[in-house]
């Protein structure tokens, strides 16, 4: 017959409270981008709750209202998302009546992506949002860091 496991802590049993991070893991890049995302995604959750909308479609929004009638596949490369994974994302806003595609002027098989009325007033309230997370992170790192810490994120993504 089996012993039972012993499930009571020994001397040679971290607790939990003595794990260390690794020094590999403390100088693995993606490691922490990891869970720098985990860090925002949480963040972003917590400020974006009452809104129904993710992240992709914050960044989509926005986008669109930085570029009015840019095409699906420029869009796509913007924000490194595959076409056929904008389109999901693009339906549901189209859905909601935040965004619209129409047809170009110039080649009537091309769509152009817009922001209704309403899409347009919901991106400004996400906007301001966003300014509270962009806040959160200055008090947490300063603003001195915070900037350093985009800058350096925009170099290492390209």
């Amino acid at each position: 017959m089996a012993e039972p496991l012993n499930t009571q802590p020994t001397s040679k049993q971290p607790t939990g409270l003595e794990l260390r991070l690794p020094p590999e893991l403390k100088t693995a890049v993606g490691f922490r981008l990891r869970r720098a995302i985990a860090a925002a995604d949480a963040r972003f959750a917590k400020h974006f709750a009452m809104y129904d909308i993710s992240a992709v479609q914050f960044a989509i929004l926005m986008s669109i209202r930085s570029n009015p009638g840019c095409r699906p596949s420029a869009l796509a490369a913007l924000l490194a998302i595959t076409p056929n994974n904008l389109v999901p994302p693009i339906d549901q806003l189209s859905r909601r009546g935040l965004v619209e595609r129409r047809l170009s002027e110039v080649d009537r098989r091309v769509r152009h992506l817009w922001l209704t009325p309403a899409g347009e007033t919901f991106a400004v309230e996400l906007a301001h949002q966003h300014e509270t997370i962009y806040s959160d992170i200055e008090a947490r790192l300063g603003k001195a860091d915070t900037a350093v810490l985009l800058r350096l994120l925009a170099r290492y993504t390209g």
